[in-house]
C-alpha cells in the first residue's frame, strides 16, 4: 500500500489515478456480472459439484497499482488467461486445494493454494523499479536526481529516468534534487516509519510533490514530481552556540522571515572545533570537541531548527585546522625545517595530500548526517592561500596536477561515502574561481571543472569587496554589487553540469542595507537556486530578511547614499 508519511491523503493526481483504476475494476465486473449470474449465481454462494468461476485482480505489491497482462493459470488443469487493463482476469473455478500460479514479467512468480474465494486480489513483488522524475512546476525532466530505495540508490539520467533493483515485501522512497523538496513515500505493506522520517522534516513545498503510477512496458513505473525549493540561508557561526538567547533569536528571525527558509550553521569551525561530541577515535584523541557546559549541543540546535521548519545546512571546515594540526603534528603542513607553518593569521594547516586528514573528515561528515541535517557544505577545500608558500614543505612535489588532483579526488570520495546517507553535498569556493580560466587552479588545487560535478550545490562567494580592481573589467567591483553578483553567478552556472545547482554566498558587512538588498535582486535574476548571507559574527538586520524593494528603487537609494556627505 502506498502511504504518504505525515499526510492522510494522496496527492490530488494519485487520487485521481486511484479513482480511474477503481472505475475501470468496477466496469469490468459488471461487464462480466449478468455472464456469471447465469451461470453460477451470486459469486460467494456454494454451488456443489458445479465449478463456476473466480474473479483475480493482480495489482503490484510495491505502489498497489494494477497490473495488465499479468498471466493468470491453473496448471492442473492447463489453463490460463491474461489481466485486463484493470488487471482483472476471470477463469472457471478450481477445486480448493489446487494450485493457482500468476506470473508477469520483472516480478517474481506467486503460487496460490486455491481455498474457495469467489474473488482474489493478488499482490505480485517487483524486481525492479523505474520511473521518471520531473519538476511539479512545468514538467521538465530532471536529471541527476537522487532515488533511493531501502539501501539501492541510483541517479537519474538526462530524460528524469531511473530503474533500480527492489528487494523485501517493501520499503521507503526517497527521491530528492539540488533546488528542490525531498519527496518521501512508503512503498508496499511495511508498517514502520522511513529512515529519514525523524531525520528531513518536509518543507511546506513538499506539500506540492507527487507520486502516481505511469504506464511502461515492464512495470512498475512511477512519476515522481518535485516542487522547486530554493534554499535563503544566513550564517551562524560555531561560536554563538554559547550564547543559548542568541541562537533563538536568530532561529526566530529565520523563522518570521517571509522569504528566510534555512541557516547554515558551524559544526567543525575555522579552528577544527566540533559543534557535537564526536565518537571518532582521532576527534576524542585530539579534543576536537569545544566542551563548553552551556553551549547549544547540535542534536538541540536541530531540534530547534526543525520545529521552526528551517532547513539546516552544516558547514564543515576541511583544510584549515588548528586543533587537528596540534593533535596529529604529522598531519599538519610543514616548513623544511619540520615546525609547523602558519599562515598569515597565524593558523596551521593540515596537508591536504594525506589521505588520514580525508579520512577523518569522511567519519565526522558521517556523523553529522546521521545526527541529521539536510546539507554538508565544505569550505576551505583547497591549499592556503596567503603566508609565506615558498617556505611549506609537502610530502609530494606541489605541481598543478598534484594539488587538484588531491582535492578532486578527496571531493569525490568524501561525496561517495556522505551523499548516499541521504544529504545534499555543498562546496564553497573563492569568488574568483568562476572567472579565471577554467583550467587554472589559483595554486590553491581549487577548480570549479573539478569540485563542480561531484557536488549537488557549487557555492562561489561572490562578496563584492574581495573583487580587486579590474576584475569583471569593473574599475571598483565594490561598487557595483548587483553586476558583481549576477554575472558571478551567471559565469557559475555556465560552467557546471545539468543538475548541480549554484547557490551563491552573499555579503552582509560593510554595505548599506540597499547593497545588501541588491544582492538579492542579483543572485535571482542570474538565475540561483537560493542564495546565503555571510556575517562572521553572526550579526543581521531583520530588514535583510524582509519584503524586497524593487531594483530600481535600490538603485536609486544607493545612489544616494554614495553621494551624501
Amino acid at each position: 500500500m502506498l502511504n504518504l508519511p505525515g499526510r492522510e491523503t494522496l496527492s490530488y493526481s494519485f487520487r485521481v489515478e486511484e479513482a480511474i483504476t477503481r472505475a475501470q475494476w468496477l466496469l469490468s465486473f459488471l461487464l462480466i456480472l449478468p455472464g456469471l449470474l447465469l451461470w453460477t449465481g451470486p459469486i460467494g454462494l456454494s454451488h456443489g459439484a458445479k465449478p463456476g468461476v473466480m474473479v483475480v485482480q493482480v495489482v503490484d505489491a510495491w505502489i498497489n497499482a494494477p497490473l495488465s497482462n499479468a498471466e493468470v493459470s491453473l496448471p492442473a488443469h492447463g489453463w490460463n488467461t491474461l489481466t485486463s487493463a484493470a488487471g482483472i482476469a476471470v477463469l472457471e473455478r478450481p477445486r480448493p486445494g489446487e494450485i493457482l500460479l500468476i506470473t508477469h514479467p520483472g516480478y517474481l512468480p506467486l503460487a496460490r493454494v486455491y481455498a474457495g474465494e469467489a474473488t482474489l486480489v493478488v499482490a505480485l513483488r517487483p524486481q525492479r523499479i523505474s520511473g521518471r522524475v520531473i519538476d511539479a512546476n512545468d514538467g521538465r525532466p530532471l536529471p541527476r536526481a537522487w532515488v533511493h530505495v531501502n539501501d539501492q540508490w541510483t541517479r537519474t539520467d538526462d530524460r528524469g529516468s531511473f530503474s533500480l533493483p527492489v528487494e523485501g515485501e517493501g520499503g521507503h522512497l526517497l527521491v530528492r534534487a539540488p533546488g528542490y523538496a525531498r519527496g518521501r513515500w512508503s512503498l508496499g505493506p511495511s508498517t514502520s516509519p522511513p529512515p529519514w522520517d525523524a531525520v528531513f522534516p518536509l518543507p511546506e513545498e513538499a506539500n506540492r510533490t507527487w507520486l502516481r503510477p505511469m504506464v511502461c512496458a515492464y512495470p512498475p513505473c512511477i512519476e515522481i514530481a518535485l516542487a522547486p525549493y530554493p534554499v535563503r540561508a544566513f550564517y551562524i557561526p560555531l561560536a554563538l552556540l554559547s550564547r543559548p538567547d542568541y541562537i533563538r533569536h536568530l532561529l526566530d528571525m529565520a523563522a518570521e522571515s517571509p522569504v528566510i527558509n534555512g541557516v547554515v550553521i558551524d559544526v567543525k569551525g575555522d579552528t577544527g572545533k566540533l559543534a557535537w561530541e564526536s565518537a571518532d577515535p582521532t576527534a576524542i584523541a585530539v579534543k576536537a570537541y569545544h566542551n563548553g557546559q552551556k553551549w547549544v549541543s547540535l542534536g538541540e540546535f536541530l531540534s530547534m531548527s526543525r520545529k521552526r521548519g528551517l532547513y539546516v545546512i552544516a558547514r564543515m571546515v576541511i583544510f584549515k585546522d588548528a586543533q587537528l594540526a596540534a593533535g596529529k603534528p604529522d598531519w599538519a603542513i610543514q616548513r623544511e625545517d619540520g615546525t609547523p607553518w602558519t599562515d598569515r593569521k597565524g593558523t596551521p594547516w593540515v596537508d591536504p595530500f594525506r589521505r588520514e586528514v580525508w579520512a577523518y573528515h569522511i567519519a565526522l561528515a558521517r556523523e553529522v548526517a546521521a545526527l541529521g541535517v539536510d546539507e554538508i557544505q565544505l569550505d576551505y577545500v583547497r591549499f592556503p592561500s596567503d603566508g609565506d608558500l615558498g617556505a611549506i614543505q609537502y610530502d609530494r612535489e606541489n605541481t598543478l596536477e598534484a594539488r587538484t588532483t588531491a582535492i578532486r579526488e578527496f571531493v569525490s570520495q568524501f561525496v561517495a561515502s556522505v551523499r548516499p546517507l541521504g544529504v545534499f553535498i555543498a562546496a564553497d569556493v573563492f569568488g574568483l574561481t568562476v572567472w579565471v580560466v577554467p583550467e587554472s587552479d589559483m595554486l590553491i588545487g581549487q577548480r570549479v571543472m573539478d569540485i563542480g560535478p561531484l557536488v549537488d550545490y557549487l557555492s562561489p562567494m561572490v562578496y563584492p569587496s574581495t573583487f580587486i580592481p579590474g576584475n569583471l573589467g569593473l574599475d571598483d567591483p565594490q561598487a557595483y554589487p548587483y553586476e558583481v553578483v549576477r554575472r558571478s553567478t551567471e559565469q557559475a552556472i555556465s560552467r557546471l553540469p545539468s543538475g548541480v545547482r549554484v547557490r551563491p554566498w552573499l555579503q552582509a558587512y560593510g554595505y548599506s542595507l540597499a547593497e545588501m538588498l541588491i544582492q538579492r535582486h542579483a543572485a535571482n535574476d542570474g538565475g540561483a537556486a537560493g542564495w546565503m548571507f555571510w556575517n562572521a559574527g553572526g550579526v543581521y538586520d531583520p530588514h535583510l530578511f524582509g519584503s524586497l524593494p524593487d531594483l530600481e528603487t535600490l538603485q536609486k537609494q544607493i545612489a544616494e547614499g554614495r553621494a551624501a556627505p
